[in-house]
């Protein structure tokens, strides 16, 4: 069985950077439009939006716990093939799949607290796209990481 191809890990950089750009774009924008005053938020909506992003941010824990044990682990299970890929200067595929389904998770976050600081929400809601964006920065793969993950049982 042939195994599909990967994208390269230089190229496979751009996906969180362009993940974590748009968290920073959106919240950017709703910063200056809350700070504007030329958008008038709900209470109502803004008091369940933060709830929510509370919620989700809970929620995303046991999630990307879950995501990163089984990845690592198809990983580790497919060890040679990964090291020949990294060898290549390739990504293998659990990393592709850990990398991207956490920084989309992660992304959600960030954008929703953006969302609920543009409609009104606490100015302190402004950390949960802040955090977001450097935990997306933190995914970005690099090969010492990969092998890491690889090698450590």
């Amino acid at each position: 069985m042939t195994t599909p191809p990967t994208p390269t890990l230089v190229a496979f950089r751009f996906v969180p950077l362009a993940m974590a750009f748009g968290v920073l774009v959106l919240t950017g924008g709703a910063v200056a439009l809350r700070a504007s005053g030329t958008l008038a938020g709900s209470p109502d909506t803004a008091r369940i939006l933060t709830y929510c992003v509370a919620g989700l941010a809970l929620a995303l824990v046991p999630a990307l716990v879950v995501l990163r044990a089984t990845q690592v682990a198809r990983l580790r299970a497919g060890r040679a093939q990964a090291l020949e890929l990294l060898a290549q200067g390739r990504v293998p595929h659990p990393v592709l799949a850990l990398t991207i389904g956490s920084c989309a998770l992660v992304e959600g976050l960030g954008l929703l607290g953006a969302v609920t600081v543009l409609l009104g929400g606490p100015w302190a809601v402004l950390a949960v796209p802040v955090l977001a964006v450097a935990v997306i920065l933190l995914q970005v793969p690099t090969r010492t990481r990969i092998e890491t993950l690889v090698r450590n049982p």
